[in-house]
């Protein structure tokens, strides 16, 4: 068995399907993981986070309090949680959740002086390409629903955050397809 480093990696989101994954892979490399999550999301998902030995605390990225509670002793922040595609959602608690919840996170790493922070956003907030080209850091985004309107401003704060406090911050869009959506 791998040797658990001392500091901790903190993961937003762990209960979801890529944040699940990217915890099992930390843990696989030895990491010591840590997840916050909300009391009443998914406690069949917490459950088998804790069997892997991930320590669970509870809370909200919409508290900072919260968040500051889950800041001790770590390293690196891995943010993917987020408000992902239920149609049945006000585009007030996209932006709420996915916007204001990221500047959370950022205000709190920057106070906790974590020095990695990695920020899942989404091919969403590009958009579908306009000539066919792959798409790179030059293409212009122009999403096309709530909820990539909402992953780009979400990629503005990040932006904003690192030139404000030169803090690295890597961005991954990420793309989740799907036969049946």
């Amino acid at each position: 068995m791998r040797k658990m480093n001392e500091k901790k990696t903190l993961v937003t989101g762990g209960t979801g399907f890529i944040g699940s994954h990217l915890v099992e892979e930390l843990i696989n490399r030895g990491e010591n993981v840590k997840c916050i999550v909300r009391e009443d999301y998914f406690k069949d998902r917490i459950s088998s986070l804790k069997a892997l030995g991930v320590e669970i605390v509870y809370g909200d990225i919409l508290n900072k309090e919260s968040i500051k509670n889950a800041m001790n002793n770590v390293e690196t922040v891995y943010h993917l949680a987020a408000i992902a595609r239920p149609m049945s959602i006000l585009e007030e608690e996209y932006f709420k959740v996915n916007v204001t919840g990221t500047r959370n996170i950022l205000d709190v790493c920057n106070d906790a002086e974590i020095k990695k922070i990695v920020y899942t956003s989404s091919i969403s907030a590009v958009g579908p390409t306009r000539d066919g080209n792959p798409v790179d850091e030059n293409t212009l985004c122009v999403p096309i629903d709530t909820y990539g309107r909402s992953k780009l401003e979400s990629e503005n704060v990040v932006r904003e955050f690192f030139e404000k406090y030169k803090i690295p911050i890597v961005v991954v869009r990420c793309w989740l397809g799907c036969s049946i959506c």
